[in-house]
């Protein structure tokens, strides 16, 4: 309806690799990840851990050759550079295919929070601003866009490579939970510390609370892996501060929740 089309990543179990959301789906896939988890405590050699990959670049030249036909523009949104390769491929997908008209854009953000600056240009599109503008508008909501993602363990986003293990190896053997956002540049990093879910949630609810008081909140959405009370009951919280509806509240993929683990939730908000 809004003319949004997708590249979708691959995650592997093991021999097998699948198509994220295509080939595999959440309720398939965390019932899969925490089978992995329960046999790496009874013998680690047996555990089998996803691992994720980004789209080659031939999925992105066959999508922009098929769209520049059909549309006087294509605007390619993707998550941080320091996230995924994702964003130099269709680069060089768009040089390749060599239409000046498609324009790809680093959002620097995660998936709930990508989805809000999509959502954003939606909106902004729909309101007969030209694709430069949206595009310079983009760049203002990256500013102006916070995630805070809620994860009882950073295991995954060690094993992933998107925590440190130095960090993991922290937050382990003090017992914190560590509230990850992503910094200016799109990189990953610890915003809070607390020594429990509740307390950590509390400072995210103040964090925002703070931010809607300098500043409107104009879009807010929550993402979980396998914790939809959780998200729920975060959902509530924000709606309570900000008076308005979530954009959405959804179980995030299996390529992000291979990274996050099960039990995360995260919420993203747009001034």
């Amino acid at each position: 309806e809004q003319q949004i089309y997708q590249v979708p990543m691959f995650i592997s179990f093991g021999d097998t690799t699948y198509i994220d959301r295509v080939t595999i789906k959440a309720e398939q896939f965390y019932p899969m990840l925490e089978s992995s988890l329960e046999s790496s405590l009874q013998n680690s050699r047996q555990s089998v851990f996803p691992k994720t990959s980004q789209p080659n670049i031939s999925s992105f030249i066959r999508l922009y050759d098929q769209l520049n036909a059909h549309y006087d523009s294509v605007l390619a949104i993707h998550i941080s550079e320091k996230l995924s390769a994702t964003y130099q491929t269709s680069l060089q997908a768009a040089k390749k295919v060599g239409a000046p008209n498609i324009h790809v854009v680093e959002a620097k953000e995660l998936a709930v929070g990508l989805g809000l600056i999509v959502m954003q240009a939606v909106a902004d599109l729909d309101a007969n601003k030209s694709v430069d503008e949206v595009k310079a508008l983009i760049q203002a909501n990256k500013q102006a866009l916070t995630s805070y993602v809620l994860t009882p363990s950073l295991d995954n986003f060690v094993r992933g490579g998107r925590v440190s293990p130095m960090l993991g190896l922290i937050g382990k053997l003090l017992n914190l939970k560590l509230v990850l956002s992503v910094d200016p540049s799109g990189k990953p990093y610890g915003r809070f510390k607390a020594f429990s879910l509740r307390q950590a949630k509390k400072k995210v609810l103040a964090d925002i609370a703070k931010k809607h008081r300098e500043k409107r909140i104009r879009r807010f959405a929550v993402g979980h892996a396998q914790a939809p009370d959780e998200a729920a009951a975060l959902a509530q919280s924000v709606r309570d501060i900000t008076g308005i509806e979530p954009a959405y509240i959804t179980t995030v993929s299996p390529v992000i929740g291979a990274h996050s683990g099960i039990g995360c939730s995260t919420v993203a908000v747009l001034q």
